[in-house]
């Protein structure tokens, strides 16, 4: 079941990812679907942060893994995350942001403190799909994250918990709010669970044996994005 629906979210978003990234070309002359950062359309990378809100005792990241063999699902938090990365004004290249950073805090899960950690330097990268209109039309853009690649671990004794959770994470960008929602939920299968207890070896386990390789997760986060360049506003067309 997940990995069938895995593989249609997959498809779909590739092929709008290429037909949005051919539509951006072909069209560029009359305009075509991009990113305003400010008031720059031209076609330039800018600087941006992330991150998410500090409330008390709140988990501002839910991250949640399944294992369909010992019906658990183990639950896991951070009270706060941030990045930094850059977004791409003008055409659509074909992704409109790369995250280079990630930090997680305050962690927690089975076995107490847990640390999350982006692996590689290669950046996790933004795609829109869907919902943006015009340049006057603050709307919210539908889209995902891919190339997600992260290690999780308890602290300091790491073989209670130890694995990697790989693959992309559906989400959304509200143009007014300036805000990204990260909202993969279900247990798809869009985010997969390896090398669970380190071995390497594809026959590890984790989590007290509640988790095991190609168990699917969720991920879910609101961050306030900000530009020093001005607000990011993806359109329908380019002035």
């Amino acid at each position: 079941m997940f990995t069938k629906n895995r593989t249609l979210k997959l498809a779909a978003a590739g092929a709008g990812a290429v037909a949005l990234a051919a539509l951006s070309t072909s069209a560029w002359a009359s305009g075509g679907p991009g990113v305003i950062v400010g008031t720059d359309s031209s076609a330039t990378w800018h600087d941006v942060s992330a991150a998410t809100a500090t409330v008390a005792n709140t988990d501002e990241v839910i991250f949640n893994a399944y294992d369909a063999t010992t019906s658990s699902t183990v639950t896991m938090g951070c009270r706060t995350a941030s990045s930094t990365g850059q977004v791409h004004s003008g055409p659509f290249a074909p992704e409109i942001a790369d995250i280079n950073t990630v930090a997680f805090s305050t962690c927690h899960g089975p076995g107490g403190t847990m640390t999350v950690s982006k692996v590689g330097t290669a950046p996790w990268t933004l795609y829109a799909t869907g919902g943006y209109t015009d340049a006057n039309n603050d709307t919210i853009v539908t889209g995902y994250v891919d190339n997600v690649n992260a290690h999780v671990k308890t602290s300091p004794l790491s073989t209670v918990c130890n694995f990697d959770v790989t693959g992309l994470a559906l989400g959304s960008f509200n143009e007014t709010t300036q805000t990204l929602t990260v909202d993969e939920t279900g247990f798809s299968g869009d985010l997969l669970l390896s090398n669970v207890g380190g071995s390497g070896t594809g026959t590890g386990s984790g989590c007290l044996g509640d988790l095991h390789n190609g168990d699917p997760a969720d991920f879910q986060a609101t961050l306030s994005v900000s530009s020093a360049d001005g607000a990011i506003n993806v359109v329908q067309n380019l002035p």
